[in-house]
């Protein structure tokens, strides 16, 4: 990079993501798939660049905040599996299907609109529903276990929906044990609760961004999404 005529520029030490890549993956439990957060430009150090690396890594997956994102790393030729964890709008479900990004779900409206566009699209939309534990940024409120299974339940229902996962997002884990337990709780409350009254299982449950992911290995689940401690 020639620096002479810039005021400021970063450089990004990427053998720097590889140890923390590694550091990370050696406290997860054999199975535990690992998503890197690639949202906001991965932080500001490019997403192409971090999301190639973790992809050659061994990465499971990749989430962003919303579909430009994703279409980003598509374009850039990433092919690992991405979430998108923020809203899409109706008009830019077909893009979501094109680009074979799985979309969050955080509440039965929502998913029976997902689902008619799918439908219309004559595919089948993976999701991962979200559930509000206590963050209070988007889900289904996990707060009454019963009545959340019942929308959940209501939701992977729909057809043309894949209902690949679930998850939530804890406040405060690197602060409020406690919190961040009930939370916790919560969640596994309404799993239960999905199993044995709605026989409804998910192939990937995660709850641990980088907080969890250091402190609580109880929370680790079926998949942990590290992004700031990359």
């Amino acid at each position: 990079m020639d620096t002479t005529r810039m005021r400021t520029w970063a450089e990004i030490d990427l053998s720097a993501l590889e140890h923390n890549y590694r550091t990370l993956r050696a406290m997860l439990p054999q199975g535990c798939r690992f998503l890197g957060l690639c949202k906001a430009n991965a932080y500001g150090h490019g997403a192409a660049v971090i999301g190639h690396t973790l992809e050659r890594l061994g990465a499971d997956m990749l989430a962003v905040a919303c579909v430009s994102e994703a279409e980003e790393l598509r374009q850039s030729g990433v092919t690992l599996p991405i979430l998108c964890l923020g809203e899409t709008p109706e008009e830019l479900i077909p893009l979501l299907l094109e680009l074979d990004v799985t979309q969050m779900v955080e509440d039965l409206e929502t998913g029976r609109r997902l689902s008619a566009a799918a439908q219309r699209a004559g595919r089948t939309l993976r999701v991962h529903v979200k559930l509000d534990t206590g963050m209070s940024r988007l889900g289904i409120l996990a707060h009454d276990p019963e009545r959340a299974a019942q929308e959940v339940a209501a939701l992977c229902d729909l057809p043309h929906l894949d209902a690949e996962g679930i998850f939530t997002h804890f406040a405060n884990a690197d602060g409020d044990e406690g919190y961040t337990m009930l939370q916790f709780t919560r969640f596994l409350d309404v799993l239960a609760e999905l199993e044995n009254k709605y026989h409804r299982q998910f192939a990937i449950r995660h709850c641990a961004a980088s907080a969890a992911v250091l402190h609580y290995p109880c929370t680790h689940l079926d998949m942990v999404r590290p992004g700031v401690a990359l």
